[in-house]
């Protein structure tokens, strides 16, 4: 028989949670904004695995849930989403786990700049996938500028928490250029600082 039970959430994960329910309410303080737009989209998933050995048999179950919140009007968005994580081996109760994959607000500055600020994944906004596979807990400022005859120039980076255990600050910073002197070469080049013992 299969328990339920959510003794073992922590304070961290019921931090991420409320984080979470923040960002949503703000969210709706925006629903009578001219133009805007708040959509909302989520699955559930679950796996059974059934092992059967010489003097026992084993039952894994995971229940997934993803909860994907937008906000959108004219120069505003917002985004979040929350992933939630039950596994239970055998007779053992459901162990939970929340995860806030995402939740940033974006403005835009200029016709050319905007701003985004709160929590994003690293690969989503350079462009290495492998130097860039955590998340980003920051702000973002990106700038676009088209160069007649040698591209269009984008800048975008800014400073971010790296790890809030061990007060640890780093900043990244990245420019790319499209159509590279009329080639259709795209060109990117990124750098990223590290600071430790903030406090």
């Amino acid at each position: 028989m299969v328990t339920l039970g959510f003794s073992n959430l922590t304070q961290v994960l019921m931090k991420k949670l409320f984080c979470f329910i923040g960002f949503l309410t703000i969210c709706c303080n925006f629903l009578f904004a001219d133009d805007a737009s708040l959509d909302f989209s989520g699955d559930v998933r679950t796996k059974w695995k059934y092992t059967e050995k010489k003097e026992s048999t084993d039952h894994n179950f995971i229940l997934e849930s993803n909860f994907v919140c937008k906000y959108s009007e004219d120069n505003t968005w917002m985004e979040a989403k929350a992933k939630l994580s039950l596994a239970s081996l055998s007779s053992e109760p459901f162990e939970p786990s929340l995860s806030l994959e995402r939740a940033y607000v974006g403005f835009e500055l200029s016709d050319s700049a905007f701003i985004e600020i709160g929590r994003n994944n690293l690969d989503n906004l350079f462009d290495s996938k492998v130097q860039y596979k955590s998340h980003f807990n920051g702000i973002c400022v990106n700038f676009t500028h088209d160069v007649r005859n040698f591209g269009m120039i984008f800048l975008h980076g800014g400073p971010y928490l790296e790890d809030c255990s061990a007060n640890r600050l780093a900043a990244v910073g990245e420019m790319v250029i499209e159509n590279l002197l009329n080639t259709n070469l795209n060109v990117s080049y990124g750098l990223t600082y590290h600071t430790y013992d903030l406090i």
